[in-house]
C-alpha cells in the first residue's frame, strides 16, 4: 500500500468512527480530507454524500453523488442516493428517472433482487410509471412468481387504460391470464375493462405525497339517550355537507390522516386524481369553486352557489356530499327536477339519506306526486326512527319498514298518501324532531320482549304489518326452545303476509343451518344478500356474506365477493382481515403456498388503499413466517426488508434480517443492518432500546463480534462501566480465539480507559499480547 493510499484509508476510517458516533460534521470533514488525498475516489464521495445528507445539506450531497455517478457509471449506489434526495426534495420525476437508471444497472450486473427493490421504489415515487411496473411484471414472470407478475401486469393495464389505450390494456390482462388462468384479480380486471369500467390506479404508500386532504373522525355509535343537535334534519345534513366541502380549503399538505371516514376518503380520492369518468381532475379549480360556494352559501346566494358547485363537478369533484348540497341549493332556487337528480345521488351516504329523502318528499309533494311523496317521506321516517332506538335494534327496525313502504306504494287513495305526508312532515319539520319521535313511540303498543321495536309508521299508515312483528317474536321463542320445525312453519306462515320481508328469509336460513342443512342455508343467505345489495342495503348484505363464509370458510368465490363488497364500501381494513382469515384457514390445513398467495393479496389491497402501515406489516410477518418454515431464506429476507422499509424501528424485523444474512453468509450486510438500526436509535436519543436490541441479538447470536463491540461501546457511553468492562473482556477473548491479536489489544485498551478494579491484571495481559 502506498503512502497516499494509507493516508486515504486512515482518514476514511476516522470518518467512519465519527459517523458511528453520529458526529456527521466531523465525519464529513474527515471524508473531505480523504478526498483531497484521492479526489476521484467514488467510495469517498459516496460516504461524504451520506454525511451531507445526514446534515440535511441536500443540494451539496446531490452534487457529490452526481460526481460519484460520473466517476463510476456502472455503480448503481450513487444513483440510488440521488433518487432518495430528489424524492425528499419533491422532484419526483427526476427521482424516478434516477431510480430507474439504478435498477437497470443492478439488472445488468445480475443483482435481480436489488433491481426488483429499486423498480419497486420507482413505483412508490411514481405509481403510474408504466415501465417500472412492466419491468417488475417481466421479471416476476421469468422467476415463476405468477401472483406478483399478474399484479404488476394489472397495474400496467390500469395505466394503459387511463392513457386511453384500452386495447393494449386488454392484451396486457389477457397475457396475465395466460400466466395464471385462475387468478381472480385478473379475471375481474378483464371483466371491468370489457365493461368500460375504470381499473383502480396504482397508488403509492401513505406519506409520500401531499394532496389536499379532509381529516374527519368516525364517531362512535350514539346511544339513544345521548344529546343530539337540536336542529331539523335538513339543516343538520346541509351543515354536514358544507363542513365537508369547507374542510377541503383548510386540510392541505401531508398531514397524517389517522382515521378518515368514508366520506372524507372519497373526496380525498377525487382530489388525488381519481375522477369517476376517467377524465383529468383540475384540483386548483375545484378548490377555487368550493371557496366561492362556501362564501355564496353563507350569504344565502343559493342560485350562484349552485352554479359554482356545478362547475366543481365538471372539474372532477364527485361525492354524495357534493350532490346533496347541490340538490339542496337547487331546491332552494326552485330547480326541482335538477334537485331530484342530485338528491338521489346523495342517498347512498348515510349522513345524507334522511335529509335527501325528506327533501325528495317535499319536492314530490309540491309537484302533486302524492304516492312518490309518501314513499320518500316514509323512507325519511325509517332513517329518523332508527336514530331514536337502541343502536342494536336500528337495522331490524329499518327492515320492518320494508312491507309498510311496499303497502304504501300499492295504495290507490290520494287521501291515504296525503295523510302519510302530513303526519311525517309534522314529526320531522321541527328542531325537536327527535323528542317528537320518542314521544310518538310511547303511543305504540307494548311489544313482546323477544320482538324488535315496532315501526312508528304503524300508527301513521293504514298498513297492517303488526302481525309480522308478532311472528318474529314467536319464531325467536321457538328457536330458543329448539322447536326448529315449528319455527320454520311459523316463518312460512308469516311469508304469506310479507313475502318480501327479508328478515323472515334470514330466519329461515338460520333454521336450515341449525338443522344441518348447510348447502340449503348457504343458498338462502346468498339470495337474501344479493337482494339486500340490489336494495342498496350493503351493510346487511355484508353481514349475510360473513355468515356464508363462516359456514363455508373455503368457498373462495363467496369470500372474494365479500372482499369486493367491503372494498367498495370503503371498509378496506375489514377486507384485509377477510384475506388474513382465509390465509389462516389454508395455513392450518398446511397449504402454505395457498396461504402465502392469500396473504400477498391482502398486502396488495392494503398497499393499494394506503392502509395504516401496521396492517401491511402484520401481513408481511405472516408471509415471512411461511417463508422461514419453507426454508426459503432469500424470499424471507426480501419480506423482512419490506417490513424494515415500512417500519424502520421494528427491532424484530431487523433481528430477523441479521439472522438471515448470517445464515446466507453475508456478514457485511448483517453488520450493515445492525448499524443502520442502531444508528437511527442513537440519533433519536433512544439509547435504552438500542441496548435492549443488542442484548436480545446476543441472546440469539452470543458470539457475534460486531454486536459485542457495539454493546460495549453503548454501555460505556451511558456509564454502565462494569457491564462495559465485561463486554470488552468478552470481545477480547473472542478476538483472540479467532486469531485477531490486534483487535484484542484495542479491546483491552478500551477496557483500561474505564479503570476497572483489576486494571493491573489487564495491563500485564496487554503487555504480553503486545510483546508477542
Amino acid at each position: 500500500m502506498t503512502g497516499t493510499e494509507e493516508r486515504f484509508r486512515k482518514l476514511m476510517s476516522q470518518g467512519h468512527s465519527a459517523a458511528w458516533d453520529q458526529n456527521w460534521e466531523q465525519a464529513a470533514e474527515f471524508y473531505r480530507q480523504a478526498l483531497k488525498v484521492m479526489p476521484e475516489n467514488p467510495i469517498g464521495l459516496i460516504n461524504l454524500g451520506l454525511a451531507l445528507y445526514q446534515l440535511e445539506k441536500y443540494q451539496e450531497a446531490l452534487k457529490v453523488y452526481a460526481e460519484a455517478a460520473r466517476l463510476a457509471p456502472r455503480d448503481p449506489i450513487p444513483l440510488e442516493r440521488i433518487a432518495e434526495i430528489l424524492e425528499h426534495l419533491g422532484s419526483s420525476n427526476k427521482a424516478a428517472e434516477a431510480a430507474m437508471r439504478a435498477a437497470e444497472l443492478y439488472a445488468r450486473a445480475g443483482d435481480i433482487d436489488k433491481a426488483i427493490d429499486t423498480w419497486g421504489r420507482v413505483t412508490r415515487i411514481q405509481p403510474m410509471h408504466e415501465m417500472a411496473h412492466a419491468r417488475l411484471a417481466a421479471v416476476f414472470e421469468k422467476q415463476g412468481k405468477k401472483e406478483q407478475a399478474v399484479a404488476e401486469y394489472i397495474a400496467v393495464a390500469s395505466i394503459q387504460q387511463h392513457h386511453e389505450q384500452k386495447d393494449k390494456a386488454i392484451q396486457t390482462v389477457q397475457h396475465a391470464l395466460q400466466i395464471a388462468p385462475g387468478n381472480l384479480q385478473a379475471r375481474q380486471a378483464l371483466r371491468m375493462l370489457q365493461e368500460n369500467r375504470k381499473l383502480p390506479k396504482p397508488m403509492r404508500p401513505r406519506g409520500n405525497t401531499g394532496p389536499v386532504k379532509i381529516t374527519t373522525r368516525k364517531a362512535a355509535p350514539k346511544p339513544a339517550a345521548e344529546e343530539a343537535p337540536r336542529i331539523d334534519p335538513i339543516t343538520e345534513a346541509q351543515r354536514r355537507a358544507l363542513e365537508l366541502l369547507a374542510s377541503l380549503l383548510f386540510e392541505q399538505g401531508d398531514a397524517e390522516d389517522t382515521s378518515p371516514d368514508v366520506g372524507a376518503r372519497g373526496l380525498q380520492a377525487i382530489l388525488q386524481g381519481q375522477r369517476a369518468d376517467g377524465g383529468k381532475v383540475d384540483q386548483s379549480r375545484i378548490l377555487l369553486y368550493i371557496s366561492r360556494v362556501v362564501e355564496l352559501q353563507s350569504l344565502e346566494h343559493y342560485q350562484e352557489a349552485a352554479s359554482e358547485l356545478e362547475h366543481a363537478l365538471a372539474a372532477g369533484l364527485d361525492h354524495p356530499a357534493v350532490y346533496f348540497d347541490l340538490g339542496w341549493l337547487q331546491y332552494q332556487s326552485g330547480r326541482l327536477e335538477s334537485a331530484i337528480r342530485n338528491l338521489k345521488k346523495g342517498l347512498v351516504y348515510p349522513d345524507f339519506a334522511l335529509a335527501a329523502n325528506y327533501l325528495l318528499g317535499e319536492i314530490y309533494y309540491k309537484q302533486k306526486r302524492l304516492r312518490d311523496a309518501a314513499i320518500a317521506y316514509l323512507e325519511a321516517l325509517k332513517m329518523a326512527d332508527a336514530q331514536v332506538v337502541a343502536p342494536e335494534h336500528a337495522e331490524d327496525l329499518q327492515q320492518l319498514y320494508v312491507p309498510i313502504i311496499e303497502a304504501q306504494a300499492e295504495a290507490e287513495s290520494d287521501e291515504v298518501h296525503e295523510r302519510v305526508c302530513a303526519n311525517v312532515r309534522d314529526l320531522l319539520q321541527t328542531d325537536a324532531w327527535r323528542d317528537k319521535l320518542r314521544e310518538a313511540r310511547q303511543q305504540l303498543p307494548t311489544a313482546s320482549p323477544d320482538a324488535p321495536p315496532m315501526p312508528l309508521a304503524e300508527i301513521l299508515t293504514a298498513a297492517s304489518s303488526g302481525h309480522v312483528v308478532q311472528s318474529l317474536a314467536t319464531i325467536q321463542r321457538l328457536m330458543r326452545q329448539g322447536f326448529w320445525r315449528s319455527a320454520m312453519e311459523e316463518a312460512f306462515w308469516a311469508l304469506q303476509h310479507a313475502p318480501t320481508y327479508l328478515p323472515l328469509h334470514t330466519y329461515i336460513g338460520d333454521l336450515l343451518s341449525q338443522q344441518g342443512y348447510i348447502p340449503e342455508a348457504i343458498a338462502k343467505f346468498q339470495v337474501v344478500a344479493r337482494t339486500h345489495q340490489v336494495r342498496g342495503e350493503t351493510h346487511r348484505a355484508i353481514q349475510l356474506m360473513e355468515r356464508v363464509v363462516q359456514l363455508s370458510p373455503l368457498d373462495v368465490s363467496v369470500r372474494q365477493q365479500l372482499i369486493d363488497t367491503l372494498t367498495q364500501m370503503g371498509e378496506v381494513e375489514a377486507a384485509v382481515e377477510q384475506y388474513l382469515n382465509m390465509g389462516g384457514v389454508y395455513y392450518n390445513r398446511a397449504e402454505l403456498d395457498k396461504a402465502r398467495a392469500t396473504y400477498m393479496e391482502a398486502f396488495r389491497l392494503a398497499q393499494q388503499y394506503n392502509l395504516d402501515t401496521a396492517y401491511m406489516v402484520k401481513v408481511l410477518y405472516r408471509m415471512a413466517d411461511i417463508d422461514m418454515q419453507s426454508l426459503d431464506w432469500r424470499r424471507a429476507q426480501r419480506v423482512y426488508e419490506q417490513i424494515r422499509s415500512l417500519a424502520p424501528d421494528d427491532a424484530d424485523a431487523c433481528l430477523s434480517l441479521i439472522d438471515l444474512n448470517l445464515r446466507l453468509g453475508d456478514e457485511n450486510q448483517a453488520r450493515t443492518e445492525m448499524d443502520r438500526f442502531l444508528g437511527e436509535q442513537v440519533k433519536a436519543g433512544r439509547i435504552a432500546p438500542a441496548i435492549a436490541f443488542l442484548e436480545k441479538l446476543l441472546g440469539e447470536q452470543e458470539d457475534y463480534l460486531p454486536a459485542i463491540r457495539r454493546l460495549a461501546e453503548l454501555y460505556r457511553r451511558v456509564g454502565r462501566g462494569e457491564e462495559a468492562v465485561e463486554m470488552y473482556d468478552k470481545l477480547a477473548d473472542r478476538l483472540l480465539d479467532s486469531g485477531d491479536s490486534e483487535g484484542a489489544i484495542k479491546a483491552i485498551q478500551a477496557l483500561l480507559k474505564l479503570n476497572p478494579p483489576n486494571a493491573e491484571e489487564y495491563r500485564t495481559f496487554l503487555e504480553q499480547l503486545q510483546n508477542k
